[in-house]
């Protein structure tokens, strides 16, 4: 998919003096997600003459009710996300973002990957039925929507796992998948990437 993140204008109209809400997809839970969008709303803050910008993290399960209430002024979030927003609430997009890579490439880009534990003894797709499977979210465009579509093209449908899971983050899952909690899972590609960076997992 070329477009990954959409940033978009929810038909707020922002008066001087006033905390300006952006809600942030935590997609991977909220205090990354606040390292990684504070200096953003700083920079905001101090360059938006009478504003003061708040970065808002929001669950799958919490953004769109809080789009729906008015509750944030601005939402970031991935391009699955931003089409159900669009069509719930009439939200429009007024930016698209490009990903800073570990080795400081931009990318317009991204996938999702299913991994397994390297004692899982699992080697195809076809040999994840019958296998607890876990992912982040049914609305997580990398950490669940992709895999789903390779799952399907594969014969296989939600109705043939022993368990599906849906964890809430993509650490979430990854931290599942080590402990032995689900058999496979999915997540997205870069998250994979940054959390071996992190030195959270070994490859």
């Amino acid at each position: 998919m070329k477009i990954v993140v959409a940033i978009l204008l929810l038909g707020c109209v922002v008066i001087a003096d006033t905390v300006v809400k952006i809600g942030v997809l935590a997609k991977r839970g909220d205090t990354k997600t606040l390292s990684r969008w504070g200096a953003t709303a700083d920079y905001l803050s101090a360059n938006v003459v009478g504003q003061r910008f708040e970065i808002v993290p929001l669950s799958f399960e919490k953004l769109s009710g809080a789009v729906h209430k008015h509750e944030i002024d601005f939402v970031i979030t991935n391009t699955a996300y931003y089409v159900e927003l669009e069509a719930l609430y009439g939200a429009s997009r007024i930016a698209t973002l490009k990903s800073l890579s570990l080795s400081g490439v931009m990318q317009t880009r991204f996938g999702g990957v299913v991994l397994t534990r390297s004692d899982s003894g699992i080697k195809s797709i076809e040999e994840l039925k019958g296998k607890r499977f876990g992912a982040v979210d049914r609305q997580s465009f990398g950490g669940w929507i992709m895999a789903q579509k390779e799952l399907k093209d594969h014969g296989i449908t939600e109705e043939d796992f022993a368990s599906l899971r849906f964890l809430g983050s993509h650490d979430a899952v990854i931290f599942a998948l080590q402990k032995g909690e689900v058999n496979a899972g999915t997540v997205r590609t870069d998250t994979y990437e940054r959390m071996i960076h992190e030195g959270l997992i070994i490859p």
